[in-house]
């Protein structure tokens, strides 16, 4: 659907599941980082554990040299403020993401 490159940041993508594949709208937010410390990406693992309540669905992957953070959003529950608040929450997920690798 869209893509939204943020300088500084990474880029921000919007994706609808091909028609028949549910209601469900995935945004992620995806990240360059060649040389990803494995520190880094087990506390970014750490982010994604069922435990910890977050206040939106989060899984977290890379690929090819790329950090990825996803959520997923109800179609019909799509508005401008949803989408900012979801992207507010991942971008918050990477920054907490690379802070927590300083504990280690």
């Amino acid at each position: 659907l869209a893509q939204l490159d943020i300088e500084g940041t990474g880029s921000f993508f919007l994706e609808r599941p091909e028609a028949g594949r549910g209601d469900t709208l995935l945004l992620y937010l995806a990240v360059t980082e060649e040389r990803c410390a494995p520190e880094t990406l087990l506390s970014c693992f750490r982010l994604c554990d069922v435990r910890k309540n977050l206040p939106f669905p989060l899984s977290f992957g890379r690929h090819r040299g790329r950090l990825f953070f996803l959520s997923r959003m109800r179609v019909r529950d799509v508005t401008a403020a949803a989408i900012e608040n979801r992207l507010r929450f991942l971008v918050g997920c990477l920054d907490a993401g690379r802070a927590m690798q300083a504990d280690f």
